[in-house]
Formats: C-alpha cells, structure tokens, sequence
C-alpha cells in the first residue's frame, strides 16, 4: 500500500513537472516572438527640437532589455517568493515584451505575460504554465505599466502621444493622449534622477493612487544613468503597502535582440 501511494505521489508530480516545462516553452516562445518582431522595427523617437525635458539622457534609445530578480507578495499579509524576470521595450513604434517567472511553492510556478502594441496593451498570469489565473481587478491598465516604469527607458517620455505637464519643481505629471482614465506624476531629484512614480486612476469620478515605484541605486550604462533598484507598493484601505522589490541584473540598449 505504501509503495502504491508513493508511486501515485511521484506520477503526480512527473505530471505536474512536465506540464509546467511544456506550457514554459510555449509561453516563452509567444514572448520570444513578440520581442524579436519590436526589436526588427525599432527606430529612434522623433525628439522635437528645441526640447528642454529630460536633457540628461542625450543619446536617443531604439531598443532596451533587462534582466531583473524580484520577491514578490500578492496580498499585505501574504508570503514573499521569488521572481526572475525578462523586459523587452522600444520607444517607438511603441512595444514591448514582458516575461516573468516565479515560484509560488515547491514545484508551483507562476508564469506572467505583459505586451505592448501602440495603444493596445495586456497582461496575463499563469500556474503552472497552464492554468489561467485572473487579472487583478485594481491594476486593470495595462498601457499605464509600462509608462509607471519608464526610468528604465527613459526615451519613452519624448513620445509624441505622452502628454507631459510641470505641477512643481522636478515633479511631471505623464497622461496619454485620449486617455483620461489615468495619470502618472514622476519625481525627480535634483541631479534629475527620478525618484518615485505614482500611478491614479478614477473611481466613481474620484482620483485615487493605484500603485507607486520607488526608484534606487542608480547605475551608469554607456550614457544613460538608470536605477536599478525598485520597491513596488500598491494602495489599499487608504495605505501604502509593499508587494515587491526588484533588482535589475542587466540593462542593455540599441543591441540586436538576445534572450540572454
């Protein structure tokens, strides 16, 4: 009997192994795919001349990749695990590829899948590489993401569809043309690193933060200076609280596309 249930045990978790390495090869393929088309289109975004925003990156961006770690938690009280991640993103056309691999629990792994097309964006989350896990009601947009997290390609805030206004000193606030249902306020320092971006949105016409990046330890890259050192916190019940630190590893820009 107890070799009966033991062999059941084990054939339970070949199963589960081998699901979970086939549905990982297909999603990465889908994020493979999807990079090495944006990276075949990139271009340099058009800066207009003359323009005095964030001067201190001089040299224009067509392709960026990173290579990240996290420790992630998905609710105040819940249990950290570990997050290896890989971001693929061009300025313009605007794009990019998002894949990310935690482990949940022992032999439980959580594959997400965000992309970027123009204005068209989303996001997907998956256990095991094949149950389909549902979105997170709260942070329900997707294009708003990638521009909360644009210290790491610092190009993106010349796009001609961003919209960028000064409510104060080294503060900006980031909309997207024709898109009112969100708004991102980015703070710089006086060496003009950004320090912290915050991302609202509208609840019952009432604008309320969704989520806030705290950015840290900044490097030198060829010619651009870029944290990388990140603290994700999420706002609930009228507080911070904190669901992710995040290390970047790698940053290379306007080199050929490589999964590393």
């Amino acid at each position: 009997m107890v070799f009966s249930a033991l062999s059941v045990v084990l054939g339970i978790m070949v199963l589960v192994i081998t699901l979970d390495h086939l549905g990982s090869r297909r999603v990465r393929s889908r994020v493979r795919r999807r990079a090495i088309g944006l990276f075949a289109e990139a271009k340099s975004i058009p800066v207009p001349v003359g323009s005095k925003y964030f001067e201190y990156n001089p040299v224009s961006l067509e392709t960026v990749r990173l290579r990240l770690k996290r420790s992630r938690r998905l609710s105040p009280k819940g249990s950290w695990y570990p997050v290896e991640a890989k971001l693929f993103f061009v300025p313009f056309p605007l794009g990019g590829a998002y894949y990310a691999d935690g482990t949940r629990a022992p032999f439980v792994s959580e594959k997400e899948v965000r992309w970027l097309e123009g204005r068209r964006a989303g996001q997907e989350r998956r256990l095991l590489s094949v149950f389909r896990l549902p979105a997170k009601k709260k942070v329900s947009l997707p294009l708003a993401w990638w521009i909360l997290h644009a210290p790491w390609y610092p190009d993106l805030l010349h796009h001609p569809d961003l919209k960028v206004e000064l409510p104060g000193p080294r503060k900006y606030r980031l909309t997207w043309k024709e898109a009112e249902n969100w708004s991102i306020d980015l703070v710089a320092d006086d060496k003009g690193q950004w320090t912290e971006s915050v991302l609202y949105g509208f609840r019952q016409k009432k604008e309320e933060p969704l989520l806030r990046c705290r950015w840290t330890d900044y490097k030198d890259f060829d010619s651009w200076s870029i944290p990388t050192g990140l603290i994700t916190q999420q706002y609930d019940q009228d507080s911070w609280w904190t669901s992710g630190h995040t290390q970047v590893t790698d940053w290379v820009a306007n080199e050929a596309f490589a999964w590393w």
